[in-house]
């Protein structure tokens, strides 16, 4: 009894491992790609920035964020914008900012894109929002 009770046992592993092992290069997902995209004005008294970081082609912008440096130097800088963007296909994030004080001090706006590969948007039941096309206007 014993002998047939580990013979099972054998035949099951076996069989077990050879799924496992089958499995895994039959259903392999590929490996997530995860690129960081950067962008910046220029450092000087302009009262109103915007900035883009794009992604690469085939990239979709999965999160972002903008900042502005050393904004203890520049009080009256306010960030009013930052959000994902799309236009014509491509993807990234978008951010501006305005020095509401209007200082004289140089200042600068940055932003980031985090960009993956193979993200697609489906419709959710609770209501969100569709994406949108936005094209910042040019000064």
């Amino acid at each position: 009894m014993l002998r047939i009770a580990l013979i099972g046992l054998v035949a099951l592993a076996l069989g077990g491992g050879g799924y496992a092992i089958g499995s895994a290069g039959d259903d392999a997902r590929p490996a997530l790609v995860r690129v960081v995209v950067a962008g910046s004005t220029d450092n000087d008294d302009t009262y109103d920035k915007w900035v883009t970081a794009e992604c690469p082609e085939g990239m979709t912008a999965i999160s972002g964020g903008a900042q502005v440096p050393h904004a203890n130097d520049t009080p009256g800088v306010a960030l009013y914008w930052s959000a994902p963007y799309e236009d014509h296909g491509l993807s990234g994030w978008w951010a501006a900012a305005q020095d509401t004080a209007r200082g004289k001090k140089a200042w600068i706006l940055q932003v980031q894109a985090i960009c993956m590969e193979g993200v697609t948007t489906r419709a959710h039941p609770s209501g969100s929002l569709p994406p949108t096309v936005f094209s910042p206007a040019d000064d």
